[in-house]
C-alpha cells in the first residue's frame, strides 16, 4: 500500500530515476507538440510555440492540405510520393457563387513541394468579373477572404488583419509570421469590372527537416 505522503509527483520522479532521466525526457517526446508536452508536464502551453507549430504543420502535411482544399470545394490532383519534388498543378476551376450574382469568381488551387511532407508553396487564384458596385456584389466579393480564412482555419491559424483587409478590399499586401510568408497580388483586369487575386502561402526558408 502506498503511503499517503507519496504524491503522484514523487512517483513520477521515482520512475524518471529508474529510466535515467527527468519526467518526459525520452526519445518518444520528440514527436510531441507543445500542447501535448505541456499537458504531460502539467503546465500551460507556450502560445508562441503552439502557433508556430500549427503554421509549420501546414507544410509537413500534404494530405491534410489537399483535404482542407477539398473542404473549400477544390478537387486537386494528388501528388506522387517518392519524388524529390512534387506539384499538384492547378486544380480544375470552380466558379462561385452558384446562382444569380452580379459578380462571378473563377478560382483554382495548387501545391508545390520539394518532397513528401515538405511543401514549399500553396497558391490560390481568384479571377473576379462583374459589377463590383452592384447591391448584391458584396457577398460574392467576400468569397476570396472566406476561402483563405476557411482553409487556414483547418489548421487553427488565420491570415492576420493585413492579409484579411487586402482580400476584403481586393488590394495587394504581404505579411510574415512564424516562418511563413503570405502574399496577396491584386492584378488589374482589362476593365474596371475585372480583377485577379493571387494568394500565396510559402515557407520563409527552404525546408531542411
Amino acid at each position: 500500500m502506498i503511503p499517503r505522503a507519496i504524491t503522484p509527483a514523487l512517483i513520477a520522479l521515482a520512475l524518471a530515476a529508474c529510466t535515467g532521466g527527468e519526467p518526459g525526457d525520452n526519445a518518444s517526446d520528440a514527436t510531441l507538440n507543445e500542447q501535448q508536452r505541456a499537458a504531460m508536464e502539467h503546465r500551460a502551453p507556450d502560445g508562441e510555440k503552439v502557433r508556430a507549430e500549427r503554421w509549420m504543420s501546414i507544410f509537413r502535411s500534404p494530405d491534410a492540405v489537399l483535404a482542407a482544399a477539398a473542404d473549400m470545394g477544390y478537387q486537386s490532383h494528388p501528388y506522387t510520393e517518392g519524388r524529390e519534388s512534387f506539384g499538384t498543378g492547378y486544380s480544375p476551376e470552380q466558379t462561385l457563387p452558384e446562382g444569380d450574382s452580379p459578380v462571378k469568381i473563377t478560382t483554382a488551387f495548387r501545391v508545390v513541394g520539394v518532397g513528401p511532407e515538405q511543401i514549399t508553396d500553396i497558391a490560390f487564384t481568384f479571377d473576379i468579373k462583374g459589377d463590383f458596385d452592384a447591391p448584391k456584389a458584396k457577398d460574392a466579393l467576400a468569397i476570396p477572404r472566406r476561402i483563405i480564412a476557411g482553409f487556414l482555419g483547418r489548421f487553427e491559424v488565420g491570415p492576420g488583419d493585413e492579409i484579411a483587409d487586402a482580400l476584403r478590399n481586393l488590394t495587394s499586401a504581404e505579411a510574415s509570421q512564424y516562418g511563413v510568408l503570405l502574399n496577396v497580388d491584386a492584378v488589374p483586369g482589362a476593365t474596371d469590372s475585372e480583377k485577379r487575386l493571387i494568394v500565396t502561402i510559402s515557407r520563409a526558408t527552404a525546408p531542411t527537416d
